[in-house]
C-alpha cells in the first residue's frame, strides 16, 4: 500500500469507507465517483478563492503600495530633527505669563 502515491491514508478514528480511502462511507458511488467528486468541489471552491482574492485582496493590496509611496513622499519632505531647544525655550519665556497661573506648570 505504500507504493501507491493516489492513495488517501486517513490517521484518524472514525466512519471512512469500505476501502478506506475517504472519511464518510459513500454508498451510492464507487470511490472513483467519490474522487471525481472531492476534485469537483475543490476545483469550485480554489475558482471562488481565486476570484475573492482579485476582486478584493489585489486592489486591496496595490491601495496599500499607493498610499506606503504617497506617505513616503511626503515623509521625504519634513524635516528630520526636531525643533532647536532655544526656539522651545523662547515659546516657554513667551507663555509663562500664561502657566504661571496653571498649577500643573512649574517652571
Amino acid at each position: 500500500m505504500a507504493d501507491r502515491l493516489d492513495l488517501k491514508v486517513i490517521d484518524y478514528w472514525g466512519v471512512t469507507c469500505d476501502t478506506g480511502r475517504h472519511d464518510r462511507p459513500h454508498p451510492d458511488y464507487t470511490c472513483d465517483e467519490a474522487d471525481d467528486w472531492i476534485r469537483y468541489r475543490d476545483d469550485a471552491l480554489m475558482e471562488l478563492l481565486r476570484q475573492a482574492y482579485t476582486q478584493l485582496v489585489a486592489p486591496a493590496e496595490q491601495a496599500a503600495e499607493l498610499a506606503a509611496t504617497a506617505f513616503a513622499a511626503a515623509l521625504k519632505d519634513l524635516p528630520p530633527q526636531p525643533p532647536e531647544r532655544a526656539d522651545v525655550q523662547r515659546a516657554l519665556d513667551i507663555l509663562a505669563p500664561h502657566l504661571v497661573w496653571d498649577p500643573r506648570y512649574r517652571p
